[in-house]
């Protein structure tokens, strides 16, 4: 089930790539249409933890990663109140840049959309699933956990 759930998000995810001047052709249209602009092309993290979420999480890829390549994810993490959030990345397969794998987000509630650029290397090929831990700053609250799957292609040839 879990696994159906990654793929279905993958295949929309990649749908939506390329659409920017075609709205509401793709599934995630709908959604983004009642959100903030900065999350217009951007599609849902899958939510992996349970109890009510600290903050809503979305991710855009400009490009599809490929091995040995750098690539690049914009994280948008947006809620209905006002908070102060530590985040923590991480994810098997891929090296992500220290600097933006931990840190500090301050979201101004009201549901403003506070943006974060990830940026990592993946190490191989196939589906890898990236790992965001949000936590309350001022409190020893519980993670509020998201999975992104990520499609990585083959490295590019040299040409």
């Amino acid at each position: 089930m879990m696994k159906t759930r990654v793929v279905v998000l993958v295949l929309l995810a990649l749908a939506g790539c390329g659409r920017g001047d075609e709205p509401g052709k793709s599934t995630t249209a709908k959604t983004a249409a009642k959100a903030p602009p900065a999350t217009v092309d951007a599609v849902a993290a899958v939510l992996q933890s349970t109890g009510t979420p600290v903050a809503r999480m979305n991710f855009m890829l400009p490009a599809k990663p490929l091995v040995g390549a750098p690539a690049k994810m914009r994280l948008d993490v947006s809620a209905a109140e006002a908070a102060s959030l530590l985040i923590t990345v991480e994810a098997d397969g891929l090296a992500i840049d220290p600097d933006s794998a931990r840190g500090s987000l301050v979201l101004t509630g009201g549901g403003t959309v506070t943006s974060r650029e990830l940026l990592f290397t993946a190490e191989r090929e196939g589906l890898l699933e990236i790992v965001v831990r949000l936590r309350k700053a001022e409190t020893d609250s519980i993670d509020t956990v998201y999975a992104i799957p990520v499609l990585i292609g083959p490295a590019a040839s040299g040409g």
